[in-house]
Parts: C-alpha cells; structure tokens; sequence
C-alpha cells in the first residue's frame, strides 16, 4: 500500500528525529562511534537511503571516525532497530 511505502522509507529518517529529540549526552565529548542497523529482510533498505542516513548521522555527530554495521534479520516487522555506541578516545 502507498502508506506503508511511505512509512518505509521514513524509517531512517525517524531514527535520526529521535536521535535528536531524545539526546541526553552531550555528544561533544566523544570522537568516535560505532552504529549498527538492524533490517528486516522483507523490507530492506535501498542503497542511496542508507548512504544518505550514513551522511546525515556523521554530519549530526560531527565525528570524523564511525563505522557502520548492520544485520538483515528474518522480521515480518518493517521496524528498524539501531544501536549506536559512543566512544571516548
């Protein structure tokens, strides 16, 4: 259906809101991190919308080294699931 496309390809975006809205760290005084995504396989995600989510959550971190991680799991749920761990250098 067109709302479950449209809620699919919002998916990323709203981990990076919540990112934003829920922050409780100051980030600031880490230089590092790792983020990882879990994908369910029936909805993956398409290549350019995760090279822009990688783009935007560097430039909203402001950390020059992040690595990238994920995970296609066997979900029936178009849920993504991201973790992202801090590191202090």
């Amino acid at each position: 259906s067109a709302a479950s496309d449209v809620y699919k390809r919002q998916r990323l975006d709203y981990i990076l809101t919540s990112i934003i809205k829920y922050q409780q760290i100051e980030l600031k005084k880490y230089n590092n991190a790792i983020f990882y995504l879990s994908v369910p396989s029936r909805y993956p995600l398409a290549d350019e919308e995760l090279e822009n989510f990688r783009i935007k959550i560097r430039e909203l971190l402001g950390y020059d080294n992040m690595l990238f991680g994920m995970a296609i799991t066997d979900s029936s749920n178009m849920r993504i699931k991201a973790v992202l761990h801090l590191i202090l250098n």
